[in-house]
């Protein structure tokens, strides 16, 4: 759908536009406020966000699982201090002609664990083929959580020797996943250091990272910018749909981690323009990124620069509050 008509949802629900013109009929209004909450909750289903982890408190040494079976082994092999245990995950969506029926269901959810208060919680995604090959066709990572326990949270190194120094040599390159991909959103389930209010989390703020080619100023969410630091890339297909117009470039959250094999098949894929589009903000990237941007600054005056930057801030903030106050 259109994100046009998304904000044409947005904007009735919030009773400021033609759609919710105060001299309707109640029918019609009664028709309207019926589409938005089907519409809400196709969106739900599209999502199918898990609302509940339960996990054992003792890990997994042995398992009827193949597949975690196969971590555990090269966890084992390789010496690392991790620990893995099996849970699963509450996941609620809608049913019936007008999705008005709820129904819930669970899903087998994975969680390794570090001795520095890190974990990972995950699923698999495979392919429906009957001979999956590592580093080929070997499906993919589907992350639910990544946590740092609360005393221990405020570092972004410590969560790249994590994720990248360890989860990623594990499951993509010793095991041969293609991808381990997740949306990089706030989240009410995990505690942070301080227990801020939402609007004082850092999690939904915005960090300024610079210039376009027109000169406007780009702000991206923090949380989403701490994954494109690490190496993460933004999902090709969702860029796709906001270039489309299907999708709100702040709803543009999921973010994915590739093997070197499927770095390679999405480089080739892309081309060499677009691949460094959806690499420009890695650390690895820095040093390039600062040097264009110096050069882009020295066509903007500062008293120009900080009415750029505080007039996109607010567009910003405004724009992700109608979209949070939608879902």
């Amino acid at each position: 759908m259109n994100y046009d008509i998304i904000n044409q949802a947005i904007n009735a629900a919030q009773g400021f536009t033609p759609m919710a013109d105060p001299f309707a009929s109640s029918e019609l209004l009664a028709i309207q406020n019926k589409a938005i909450d089907k519409y809400v909750r196709e969106h739900e289903n599209r999502l199918l966000n898990i609302r509940k982890l339960t996990f054992p408190n003792a890990p997994s040494a042995i398992t009827s699982c193949r597949r975690t079976q196969e971590i555990i082994d090269a966890i084992k092999d390789e010496g690392l201090a991790l620990k893995v245990y099996e849970g699963e995950g509450l996941v609620t969506y809608w049913t019936g002609e007008d999705l008005s029926k709820k129904e819930s269901f669970t899903i087998p959810q994975i969680r390794i664990k570090d001795d520095h208060g890190n974990s990972l919680t995950f699923d698999y995604e495979e392919f429906d083929i009957d001979d999956p090959k590592p580093f080929e066709n070997y499906g993919k990572i589907h992350t639910t959580m990544y946590e740092v326990e609360r005393q221990r949270q405020g570092s972004y190194y410590k969560a790249k020797r994590f994720i990248i120094g360890k989860i990623k040599p594990l499951l993509l390159d010793k095991l041969g996943y293609n991808t381990m991909w997740g949306r990089a959103t706030w989240s009410i389930n995990t505690k942070v250091k301080g227990d801020p209010a939402k609007e004082d989390d850092w999690r939904t703020h915005f960090a300024f990272v610079g210039w376009d080619s027109k000169l406007m100023p780009i702000y991206i969410n923090k949380l989403v910018l701490m994954y494109y630091r690490m190496g993460f890339i933004a999902d090709p297909y969702q860029a796709f749909e906001v270039m489309d117009g299907h999708l709100h470039a702040l709803e543009q959250r999921t973010v994915v981690l590739l093997s070197e094999a499927a770095k390679k098949r999405t480089h080739e894929w892309l081309g060499e323009e677009a691949w460094n589009e959806f690499n420009k903000y890695s650390a690895s990237n820095v040093g390039k990124w600062k040097k264009l941007q110096r050069e882009r600054e020295k066509e903007i005056s500062p008293e120009d620069q900080r009415t750029l930057k505080a007039q996109a801030l607010a567009q910003r903030i405004e724009e992700q509050n109608l979209i949070d106050e939608m879902w």
